[in-house]
């Protein structure tokens, strides 16, 4: 499942497009470094996180739980909330554990759907 939240930011949250779209992050716009945003840097996307900030990517990311962020804080900008990660950055991945989490991250009131 894709959802397109707005032209410059996507939410990916299926297993099938996770890695395409991380591979695509990595490959494409090599001259003009675009921001990735990870929303949830738990055991899934933290290597896929520190895999982008070694190859040189401009990465954010958020999660609720600190110990999570702090694992990736060296290479990475740390976001407060989701709305102000997706406002700064151009494509936002989503790695959580269910629907009520995804809603929570997109919806609320400091979502990336404010952002828009």
């Amino acid at each position: 499942m894709q959802l397109m939240v707005s032209a410059e930011i996507f939410v990916v949250n299926s297993p099938l497009n996770y890695h395409h779209a991380c591979y695509s992050a990595f490959c494409i716009h090599t001259e003009n470094m675009m921001q990735l945003g990870f929303v949830g840097v738990g055991t899934i996307d933290t290597p896929r996180c520190l895999y982008l900030i070694e190859a040189g990517r401009i990465v954010m990311a958020y999660d609720v739980n600190e110990a999570n962020l702090s694992r990736i804080v060296k290479g990475a900008q740390a976001a407060d909330r989701p709305r102000v990660m997706a406002q700064a950055c151009e494509v936002v991945f989503s790695s959580l554990r269910g629907l009520r989490e995804v809603e929570q991250v997109a919806l609320e009131e400091d979502g990336i759907i404010a952002a828009t």
